[in-house]
């Protein structure tokens, strides 16, 4: 399907959001994310022993015969293919949540110790800051001190010098 040529820019935004155009990305998208959740139910076919078990060794024999077993208490349960379908379905959810939870963990396992550092940085530069505020404060006071002994100063020996 081609989209009409637009004739000016009122009649092309119409046509891009008609419904005909936004169908197969809906769908695409309904694909996709259905295919994570939904399984088709396929029937089993009647579990059978390995052709060539009398040649097999005994440990091949085990596996086999626990494979059998398997299979056969699989097809009881569910011949019509949903007990298989369930568990994919379960598999295929758990990964979908899994993954993205496991990835925000190791950020977090990441993130935590680094603001951890970054805390332990600006409760040092708080301090230092603090300190470096009181050293000033007493910088001004100091100059003040000093600027109010001299003002005293002068004012003596002005009084000295007047009463000769």
């Amino acid at each position: 399907m081609t989209m009409p040529a637009p004739n000016d820019e009122q009649d092309a935004l119409p046509a891009i959001i008609e419904p005909r155009y936004l169908a197969p990305v809906r769908r695409s998208i309904l694909i996709v994310v259905g295919s994570a959740f939904i399984c088709e139910l396929k029937p089993l076919g009647k579990p059978q022993v390995a052709c060539d078990f009398d040649r097999m060794t005994v440990a091949e024999r085990t596996l086999e015969a626990i494979r059998y077993s398997l299979a056969q208490f699989e097809f009881n349960l569910g011949s019509n293919g949903w007990l298989r379908a369930w568990v994919l379905s379960t598999l295929r959810v758990l990964l979908l949540l899994v993954i993205p939870i496991c990835g925000c963990l190791v950020l977090i396992a990441l993130f935590v110790p680094a603001a951890a550092g970054l805390a332990a940085i600006f409760a040092s530069l708080e301090s230092a800051s603090k300190s470096l505020f009181w050293a000033v404060v007493y910088l001004i006071l100091t100059g003040l001190a000093v600027a109010v002994l001299i003002a005293l100063a002068g004012v003596l020996l002005r009084l000295i010098v007047a009463r000769r």
